[in-house]
This record gives C-alpha cells, sequence and structure tokens, in this order.
C-alpha cells in the first residue's frame, strides 16, 4: 500500500482524518518493529513516514536500512 509518508499526505490532500484507533494500531507496530531491530542489535538511523511502508492490511513495516549499523560495529560496512 506504499509509504505511511504517502498515506498521511493522501489523506491530508483528501480531508481524510485517520481514526484514533488506527493510528494507535499503526504506532503500536511501529514501536514493535524497532524493538525488533534493536533487539537484533541493529541502529536504524533513519526512521521516518517515508520509511514505514504499509502492508495488505496496513501493518507498517520499517524499511531502508541503508543507514543502519549493528550496535558495537567500528568499521564501515
Amino acid at each position: 500500500r506504499g509509504s505511511l509518508h504517502n498515506l498521511l499526505q493522501e489523506n491530508h490532500k483528501q480531508g481524510i482524518k485517520m481514526h484514533v484507533a488506527k493510528q494507535v494500531q499503526l504506532l503500536k507496530g511501529i514501536a514493535a518493529g524497532c524493538a525488533a531491530v534493536a533487539t537484533a542489535g541493529i541502529v536504524h538511523r533513519d526512521i521516518a513516514a517515508r520509511n514505514i511502508l504499509l502492508s495488505y492490511n496496513f501493518e507498517p513495516k520499517i524499511s531502508d536500512f541503508g543507514f543502519s549499523r549493528k550496535v558495537g560495529a567500528t568499521g564501515e560496512g
């Protein structure tokens, strides 16, 4: 379904307000994804609405790990 950024922009253009329950559901999913990334020892370093992709069921998925680093990693790569 594209990125959270695109969804928010389209909703804004059309004057659609996302229901609070949907906002909470998305935020919980994003927080769970951030926790999973941290548990894996990774620092994402670029969490933004453009890097949250939405599945068919509007489940948020963290994407774009281009700036991410393993915790404790000393080299680039």
